[in-house]
């Protein structure tokens, strides 16, 4: 049987200084991610499980250990109190999730990782020369050449990671990641698309497009993110117990602003990993030039275009998304899988494809990219622009703004045309400050709150404490399904200090 599928969401933000021309955006990084609430003052990120460049298929591009001093690592570095990590990646501030079982409490929590961004933002904003702003933007393209992420992660068993990843072929002549995922991840985009007006990286020019990603893969396969970007990473990384779980890191997704998208971003790549680890789906759609049907998805706003099999014969991706629906809602008629959150996922995919074969403009509101073109369609129409006028692309970007009252998504919803997964938003707001209660982010989160003065350095699976001297004691999570309320809340209220804590999980 299928592990749960717990997840996350690593989100990289855009981040400028209005007011003026010239700002160093990785300085303006620090200032807005240590302009947040810290769960423990002086505990580091631990380094010592990252492998960035080991590769699932056996090999390793680079073995060079991350070296960086204890203070740049708290510059760079700021656990929360909810689970998450907020941090600096390269020249942006990044909000990764704390693990979720839910996919509505992922959603919930992404759009949390906003508010927390926003009131960094306005805190950060207090320590710069009058007159100039922070802007944060949720999106994935500056429309000059550059591309950041959104990355998903998902929980699958290590059987299924090496079955993914071993060289001989076990479908219908293909492997499962080149004839299920790769298809399934070219042709999901037009479900969370955050559309884009114009094209980059040197591809066919477009007015607009499906995608803000698409234009950046360049490789079906490889460990790297931030060049030669493949549509599978095959980065093994597996913040878990190793023998027994992987973490599958997916990197092309958009960033959502619309909770429908981000429900079936999530919702439906669970669904497909849950069937291929319980080998209850045999669809084998193994795409001729992946790459290039990567980007012909997203250039293709019609959804008409053919895209070749290396079976022979064409399909669109429209028509691959309904294979995956059909096999998905026959999976579901299993008990263990037949539960009010698939029932959901499976009604808003089933209702986006007959939308999208249909009348598209139904989805507006619901999914990013309908819901953008939508808007410039009618500013374009009305202030009688071309695609291209600054004022277009400017509109573009804006629709990203995290900022509630300037924010074009936000206006929007505000005023109630958007569709709303999240039907209560104090859960957001409970999620500005607090994890989620049914992963171990909630025994993490609540450590460090209780014994921030000791630890010392924490990740997602390890908690390392101060045992006096100089003595350390480490706390391995590598079940992410364990270390919830219901198993620790007890043991927590119990242990007064870390030694007791340390003998009480021991018993």
């Amino acid at each position: 049987m299928a592990v749960p599928k717990i997840c996350g969401i690593e989100q990289e933000y855009a981040i400028a200084l209005a007011g003026g021309i010239s700002y160093d955006p990785i300085q303006l990084s620090y200032l807005v991610v240590n302009s947040f609430e810290r769960a423990a003052a002086q505990t580091a990120w631990d380094y010592a499980e990252e492998t960035p460049f080991l590769d699932a298929r056996g090999f390793s591009y680079d073995d060079t250990a991350i070296q960086i001093s204890r203070n740049d690592n708290l510059r760079i570095n700021n656990l929360l109190v909810n689970g998450a990590r907020f941090y600096v990646d390269h020249a942006h501030p990044e909000f990764s999730t704390a693990e979720c079982l839910s996919v509505r409490d992922l959603i919930a929590f992404d759009r949390a990782g906003e508010r927390v961004l926003d009131i960094a933002r306005e805190e950060a904003a207090k320590q710069i020369t009058a007159g100039r702003e922070i802007l944060i933007f949720k999106n994935n393209s500056d429309h000059k050449g550059n591309s950041y992420g959104c990355h998903e992660n998902y929980l699958v068993s290590t059987e299924l990671y090496q079955r993914l990843f071993m060289p001989m072929k076990t479908l219908n002549g293909s492997q499962p990641v080149m004839g299920v995922l790769i298809p399934f991840f070219v042709s999901r985009q037009i479900l969370c698309g955050a559309g884009k007006v114009g094209s980059e990286n040197g591809t066919p020019h477009v007015d607009y497009q499906i995608s803000q990603r698409s234009d950046f893969f360049e490789i079906a396969m490889g460990a790297n993110t931030t060049a030669n970007r493949p549509i599978i990473n095959t980065r093994d990384e597996p913040h878990a117990d190793k023998t027994l779980f992987r973490r599958l890191h997916v990197i092309v997704g958009d960033s959502n602003m619309c909770e429908v998208a981000g429900l079936l971003k999530v919702g439906t790549a669970r669904l497909v990993l849950s069937m291929l680890e319980d080998n209850a789906i045999n669809l084998d759609f193994a795409l001729e030039q992946p790459v290039k049907a990567m980007i012909d998805v997203s250039h293709d706003i019609s959804l008409k275009q053919a895209l070749s099999l290396e079976a022979g014969g064409t399909i669109t991706a429209l028509q691959i998304q309904r294979e995956f629906l059909a096999a998905a809602e026959e999976y579901c008629t299993k008990p263990e899988q037949d539960t009010e959150e698939n029932r959901l996922v499976l009604q808003y995919w089933r209702e986006a494809l007959d939308a999208l074969e249909k009348e598209p403009m139904l989805l507006v509101g619901k999914l990013d990219w309908i819901t953008k073109l939508h808007l410039l369609q009618r500013y374009i129409k009305r202030k009688e622009l071309g695609w291209h006028h600054p004022r277009v692309r400017r509109m573009d970007i804006l629709y990203h703004d995290i900022t509630p009252d300037r924010g074009l998504f936000h206006i929007l919803e505000r005023e109630g045309k958007t569709e709303r997964i999240i039907d209560d938003s104090e859960r957001v707001k409970y999620f500005v400050g607090n994890p989620p209660d049914d992963t171990r982010a909630w025994f993490r989160s609540h450590c460090m709150r209780k014994f921030g003065d000791v630890v010392v350095e924490a990740n997602w699976d390890v908690l390392t404490f101060s045992a006096g001297g100089n003595r350390l004691q480490r706390i391995t999570l590598g079940d992410p399904s364990k270390g919830t309320r219901d198993l620790l809340e007890g043991v927590l209220k119990e242990s007064d200090t870390i030694g007791k804590l340390l003998a009480n999980l021991q018993q």
